[in-house]
């Protein structure tokens, strides 16, 4: 018995290693050709013909394009999509939103979407127009129509986000999402500069007072009421300031003072709530 078994088992071990040859040799095989592959469709095909642009925007093709550093006659799987798209949003300010869609076997397709100026920043030189944190245009005229926003600006560039001190975008962001939340309309300015004494400014007339970001969706619910309170009392034109510093925690206290926002100097009576 264990002569006939010798001789099965050596014809079962050369099959295995039979087998395995093979299966390494398949392998080699399929490495070489994915090298072949990935080396000719980055050298020999896809090479880009055209480039197209879709959207309307103030820009030109040409302006695009060039922005976008494509160019034709090179690969198109060599593209880094997230460098050409911010390359083109930051040469060309005024476009929101940009993407490139590969069209085998030789166009690309660029989509390109407008934005416009919602708020502008005070600098030291004037004004900066921007949409939200991308700055689009510098100015030395307040702008009309926007908010102005008022913080410590550490540095800018046209095309690119505005850099402000530690802590300060993300408390306008706060504010703005707050605000916008509870449905205070017309907001013409929001100020920063002292995270502890935050302001945001309405229709030109009505200062908010929140102090810190703190519990600010309750004090924007509260300062809607002061807002209908003064407005149904003195009219739609009356300015002054309402101080919501002290709605923390359980705390319900807040109050509006009537007064010339813009330094005349005329007090009328305070309306304690």
């Amino acid at each position: 018995m264990a002569q006939k078994t010798a001789p099965k088992t050596k014809k079962r071990k050369r099959r295995r290693q039979s087998g395995f040859v093979k299966l390494l040799i398949a392998l080699m095989i399929i490495t070489i050709l994915g090298a072949v592959g990935y080396t000719l469709s980055v050298t020999v095909f896809f090479n880009i013909a055209e480039v197209t642009v879709k959207g309307n925007t103030q820009y030109t093709k040409k302006d695009i394009v060039e922005a976008s550093g494509i160019i034709v006659g090179s690969n198109m799987n060599l593209l880094d999509d997230d460098l050409v798209e911010a390359s083109i949003c930051s040469k060309l300010p005024y476009i929101g939103e940009a993407k490139i869609k590969r069209k085998y076997p030789d166009t690309i397709s660029i989509t390109v979407k407008p934005c416009k100026a919602n708020r502008a920043y005070k600098t030291s030189k004037g004004y900066v127009t921007a949409y939200g944190e991308k700055v689009l245009d510098e100015v030395t005229v307040k702008p009309e129509k926007l908010p102005v926003v008022i913080a410590e600006i550490e540095r800018y560039s046209i095309g690119n986000e505005i850099v402000l001190k530690e802590g300060m975008t993300d408390a306008i962001r706060t504010v703005k999402e707050a605000v916008d939340k509870v449905g205070i309309k017309n907001i013409t300015g929001i100020n920063v500069k002292n995270m502890s004494e935050i302001e945001v400014t309405v229709d030109d007339l009505i200062v908010l007072q929140f102090g810190s970001v703190e519990n600010m969706e309750k004090k924007c619910k509260n300062a809607v009421k002061l807002i209908e309170t003064e407005r149904k009392k003195y009219g739609d034109e009356v300015e002054g300031y309402a101080n919501l510093k002290y709605l923390t925690g359980d705390s319900n206290k807040s109050y509006f003072t009537r007064k010339d926002i813009h330094g005349s100097d005329k007090i009328a009576d305070t309306q304690k709530k």
